[in-house]
């Protein structure tokens, strides 16, 4: 199963980690490494894992301050 994920700055919401690097050339690397250590950020985004309902599974600093 796909991990689905989500660009804060933007909303958007991708249905997998590759899809969502693909569809903002961004390397898959990068934005594994972002949702890794919530400090940094891939193609200068904050990114999310989240379950089918929506809910964050993994948040960071960022997320609390929106």
């Amino acid at each position: 199963m796909s991990e689905i994920c989500k660009c804060i700055e933007t909303g958007k919401i991708y249905p997998s980690i590759k899809r969502a690097a693909n569809m903002n050339n961004i390397s898959l690397s990068s934005i594994n490494r972002a949702l890794a250590n919530h400090s940094h950020t891939a193609g200068n985004y904050h990114w999310v894992l989240i379950k089918e309902d929506g809910e964050i599974i993994n948040t960071n600093k960022f997320v609390h301050k929106i």
